[in-house]
């Protein structure tokens, strides 16, 4: 009989699975499963909401980026009107605007808000009525469905104005003089900021927009001493800054003017023929030449039969034999020089009797008694070296149907009743511009004989040889024109004995400078003027001279009566016209932009420039200017009656021509100066495709001389906008649709080349967004047919393209058009 095996080989008896058992296996399962639902349901839910709030701050990130491409002014404030709406968006200048995405509808609003950051850095929202503080909050609300509920995500973002000044301090006074007399029309200016400046009224009273820093004021007034101050503080309460300027003294300056002789021999007097007593009291025609010598110096002439250093030649109108070259002459020389100050005198005898006095020659011809120079026939004297290389001085004259062979400027013309100089009269160089003199050297010398000579019918003045006395060389600049460069004194003519005296001349130290037909002086020297005191000059004329002179008068346009007091400039030189409106600029030669009332400096007459070229030694006379009777206009430019549009500019119209221009400063103020008196149109200058103005004119009457006030312009854009979603069916299309919109009917959609934009054609369009929508900015107050051109698949590797359209949509903000295949 077999043995029991051992219990640890015995096999195991088979059980089955409790009932308790499966049901804890079964309820395990069951919680897992349950719970991973759960897990993904709540997982879906948080994709989807956190995809819809993706979408939200894609959609808000686009329009603050929309805005931010805005000029910051034309950011525009929500009203006041619309935040008392709820939900307190902007409905006007930013309307609502739905976007259908997926399954899902999303409704974006915008609030654009003034705000400024406090002392702790935290953000303060103004009233929209507040003044522009230069920063505003742009605040997007984009509202969605959300779990059954609606969600109302915000964004906000600041944007500030990156050229604005926050002009939030004003300085103010009145400007006077030191005995308290109010001081109208000066100028009051910041010296770092130029363009910070006032103009002191009638009662003296100006005032300054600008920030709140410490800067240097500064003020000028023609007749004053320029005001410049220490460092003063602007604040935000204002500046009271009253400005005394210390009036210029006044003084005077007289002198005498004269012209410097030229430095070389001249021909002083010729007599081609006079019958006289001669040395043995016999009656003879005597023909004789004088020279002069205005210098220091002695010169030499020669000595006879040697080589000589100044040769007397003479040319006859019939040329040939008729011409007489200095050894034709065949000159004895008893004197061989010629004293400063003193005449020599060449003859064809050796004495002789001459108006009123028996003169003794110099040189006499080689055959005494000869008739070489004709009476009744055009004719030339020339003074050359022995070279022929120069000629020291010339005198050319006509006779009656002859020009002189040779001449310096213009020949002196047949003045007498018969032909040529004449028997018995004489030609003979002037003591000055006026007159010939016998007491007086005879050497005025413009290098024109027509000018420096004069003619007399019979012997007015004696001939003078080396052995009389010298003669007296002060030229006297009568009639020339002499001024002060003080900017304050008028200019005066010296008399006929060249003396000049100038009056009302401001206290300083400043330059003479004086003009006289060829000559001229710039440079004279400085002088100082005292007050109550007169400064004498003796100033000498140079001839030659670089500079020159431009003269005239100003009168009103009008009345033309003289305007005393314009300022003129030429470059940096200024002058004031005197009390006949005469004036007078020292220039160095030049191309030049004379300017009358230049900046303005009296309101009350327009301004007006000429060029011209200042030529060496001359005075230009004649630059004369009729101004205009004219006044000022201001206002202020806003984007919605309070903020400030800087930039703009602004025009006067008069008789539809454009007169006056200025531009809106950083507070949106303007002025308008050198506008005509009388009825004026102003307008601001805008962009008529984008911009649009309320009122677009304002019609105003100039005052002279006066500021019109009041002239404000609200400026908006002049765009709506046509805005909608593109469907096929009720699914919106996401592949992107042409919008386009014109006020004329299209068959198709035209060929946009060169020839169609140049031409008045206007077509806006834009494709249609990712989400089917679109936005496109119109004109305002306008007519349109909307198209859109959808471009789908037509079979196999086929496209097409189908057009729809929307005729006569008004544009007057903004309006939804939805366009649907």
């Amino acid at each position: 009989m077999s043995a029991r095996p051992p219990a640890a080989h015995r096999r195991a008896k088979a059980r089955g699975v409790t009932l308790v058992e499966v049901l804890i296996a079964v309820a395990f399962i069951a919680t897992v499963a349950v719970s991973s639902a759960l897990v993904f349901t709540v997982t879906m839910k948080a994709l989807t909401f956190s995809k819809a709030r993706g979408l939200a701050s894609r959609l808000a990130q686009d329009r603050i980026e929309s805005l931010r491409a805005l000029d910051y002014t034309m950011i525009l404030v929500t009203s006041q009107a619309d935040l008392d709406v709820s939900p307190g968006v902007d409905r006007t200048n930013y309307p609502a605007e739905t976007f259908n995405i997926g399954d899902k509808k999303f409704e974006r609003s915008v609030v654009v808000s003034k705000v400024y950051r406090d002392a702790a850095g935290a953000i303060v929202v103004l009233s929209p009525d507040a003044t522009d503080t230069g920063l505003k909050q742009v605040k997007v609300l984009v509202e969605f469905p959300s779990g059954g509920t609606m969600e109302t995500r915000t964004y906000t973002a600041l944007i500030s104005d990156p050229g604005m000044v926050v002009l939030n301090g004003l300085l103010y006074g009145v400007v006077s003089d030191t005995s308290s007399i109010v001081i109208a029309g000066a100028k009051v200016f910041i010296e770092e900021n130029q363009t910070w400046a006032g103009v002191a009224s009638s009662t003296g009273y100006y005032e300054i927009q600008m920030d709140t820093k410490t800067y240097t004021i500064s003020a000028t007034m023609p007749g004053f001493f320029d005001y410049s101050s220490s460092s003063v503080t602007i604040g935000v309460d204002g500046k009271l800054w009253d400005i005394s300027l210390l009036r210029r003294g006044r003084g005077g300056v007289n002198g005498q003017l004269s012209l410097r002789p030229p430095q070389h021999l001249v021909i002083s007097q010729v007599v081609p023929s006079t019958t006289t007593k001669i040395g043995g009291e016999a009656s003879q025609a005597v023909e004789y030449v004088e020279l002069f010598n205005p210098t220091t110096g002695p010169i030499d002439i020669g000595v006879t039969g040697s080589t000589k250093t100044w040769y007397l030649n003479f040319t006859d109108e019939d040329g040939g034999a008729e011409n007489k070259a200095d050894s034709d002459f065949a000159w004895v020389h008893v004197a061989t020089y010629v004293p400063p100050f003193s005449s020599y005198l060449y003859a064809s005898a050796t004495w002789f009797y001459a108006a009123g006095f028996w003169v003794r020659a110099d040189a006499y011809y080689g055959a005494l008694g000869s008739d070489y120079i004709s009476h009744q026939e055009a004719g030339t004297f020339a003074l050359q070296n022995a070279a022929g290389t120069m000629t020291a001085d010339k005198v050319g004259w006509n006779d009656n149907d002859n020009t002189a062979p040779s001449y310096e400027g213009s020949p002196f013309p047949n003045r007498t009743a018969g032909d040529g100089i004449g028997s018995g009269n004489q030609l003979v160089r002037r003591s000055s511009q006026n007159f010939a003199s016998s007491a007086w050297g005879r050497a005025y010398d413009t290098e024109d004989n027509s000018v420096d000579f004069s003619t007399t019918t019979g012997l007015t003045y004696r001939p003078f040889g080396s052995a009389d006395s010298s003669a007296t060389v002060s030229i006297p600049a009568s009639s020339a024109t002499v001024l002060v460069t003080d900017g304050l004194s008028a200019a005066v003519f010296a008399s006929a004995t060249g003396y000049f005296h100038i009056t009302e001349v401001a206290t300083g130290t400043w330059s003479i400078a004086a003009f006289y037909a060829t000559y001229s002086t710039i440079t004279a020297r400085t002088i100082a003027v005292l007050v109550n005191q007169t400064t004498r000059q003796i100033v000498t004329l140079d001839g030659g001279n670089s500079g020159g002179a431009v003269a005239g008068t100003v009168r009103r346009s009008d009345t033309l009566a003289a305007l005393s007091g314009i300022t003129m400039t030429a470059g940096t030189l200024t002058a004031q016209t005197d009390t006949g409106g005469n004036f007078i600029l020292s220039l160095t030669s030049g191309n030049y932009s004379i300017i009358a009332n230049a900046g303005f400096a009296s309101l009350s007459y327009d301004t007006l420039t000429t060029t011209l070229t200042v030529s060496a030694s001359s005075v230009t006379a004649g630059v004369n200017f009729n101004l205009n009777p004219v006044g000022l206009a201001s206002g202020k430019v806003t984007t919605n009656g309070t903020d400030a549009y800087p930039g703009v500019i602004v025009h006067a119209l008069y008789g539809g021509v454009e007169y006056a221009t200025a531009v809106t400063d950083s507070v949106g103020n303007y002025t308008l100066i050198g506008v005509p008196v009388g009825t004026v149109t102003i307008e601001p200058v805008l962009d008529p495709q984008s911009q649009i103005s309320n009122p677009t004119t304002k019609g105003a009457t100039i005052a002279q001389g006066a500021t019109t006030t009041g002239n404000n312009f609200i400026v908006t854009t002049s765009l709506g906008t046509a805005f909608g979603t593109v469907m096929k069916g009720a699914a919106s299309i996401t592949s992107g649709v042409l919008v386009a919109a014109s006020t004329t009917t299209l068959a198709s959609l035209p060929s946009v080349d060169n020839t169609y934009r140049t031409g008045s054609n206007v077509i806006y369009s834009i494709n249609s967004d990712s989400q089917g929508s679109y936005s496109l900015p119109l004109v305002r107050n306008a007519t349109y047919t909307i198209y859109a051109y959808y471009t789908e698949l037509s079979g196999s590797n086929m496209t097409s393209t189908v057009a729809i359209s929307s005729a006569n949509v008004f544009i007057s903000s903004n309006s939804r058009v939805n366009l649907q295949w």
